[in-house]
């Protein structure tokens, strides 16, 4: 009787472990998905990478709606014993169950109320960019300004952009930057950099004037003007206050063009002013 009572717990055992690594989807996970979140009458769209480094499963969350110098996360992934699948996002934590036939994920934000909704579904790797992308430390008086070059393997060397965020000491994100994503397919070069004091550029960003960010600027630009990049055109994109940051580094070096985006229109001084107003 007492190897009869073995035997079944035995085989319960058994059946539990394999059901639980038949849960665990980790290897159906891989890949690419594209999704959305959905509120009420509206969705947010996001599309994910899933892959293993070192042991972990990470995420690529691209969010291309989003502010543009900070569109892209990797995220850890967690699965639990009873096979969902948890990770944070830019608007909360989503957990989900794959739907293995159907190769869909479905699942909702924690917390929410109303509901927010969270859907996937399995599509084929998009092609793979074919682009360096160069981390950049560049001297820039008692400063370093650190950023990352995006180099695409059409046009090498011919048409670089710098990036001039705006007004504040956030730090933009420099290895996944959408306007980098976006520029480099058509064969643009694309320097995203953290302003002094902000990320791992030193400095202290509450004191820098518009002097010191239009000296860093220009420091960018030498270069991209040097070995080994040697760039036959050099412009600058400024964001909001940035546009500020570009023409007065305008003063110092020479672009080949000059974008503004939101740019402010009046000076500094106006600005200052109508706001105290």
């Amino acid at each position: 009787m007492k190897s009869i009572l073995w035997i079944i717990l035995l085989l319960f055992f058994t059946q539990a472990t394999e059901a639980q690594e038949k849960e665990q989807p980790t290897d159906q996970l891989l890949g690419y998905w594209e999704g959305a979140f959905i509120h009420k009458n509206s969705y947010q769209k996001i599309d994910v990478q899933f892959y293993e480094q070192d042991g972990n499963l990470l995420s690529l969350q691209i969010m291309e709606e989003w502010q543009p110098t900070y569109g892209e996360f990797v995220i850890p992934v967690s699965i639990d014993g009873i096979g969902q699948i948890i990770m944070n996002t830019g608007v909360g934590k989503a957990v989900m169950r794959l739907d293995p036939d159907n190769l869909e994920l479905n699942g909702s934000l924690e917390g929410d109320n109303p509901n927010t909704y969270v859907h996937f579904k399995k599509v084929p790797d998009p092609p793979e960019e074919n682009f360096e992308l160069i981390p950049l430390t560049i001297p820039s008086g008692n400063v370093n300004i650190n950023g990352h070059l995006h180099s695409p393997d059409i046009n090498p060397n011919q048409i670089a952009l710098i990036l001039v965020g705006g007004r504040g000491c956030g730090a933009d994100q420099t290895a996944y930057n959408l306007y980098a994503q976006f520029l480099r397919k058509y064969g643009i070069a694309v320097l995203a950099y953290q302003k002094r004091g902000t990320g791992n550029s030193t400095g202290d960003c509450s004191l820098a004037t518009i002097e010191d960010l239009a000296s860093d600027v220009a420091k960018l630009h030498e270069t991209l003007n040097s070995e080994p990049y040697n760039f036959s055109k050099i412009g600058v994109l400024g964001i909001s206050a940035g546009g500020w940051t570009m023409v007065k580094s305008a003063e110092q070096v020479k672009f080949d063009f000059m974008i503004s985006i939101v740019g402010p229109a009046t000076s500094v001084y106006d600005q200052q002013m109508q706001s105290m107003q």
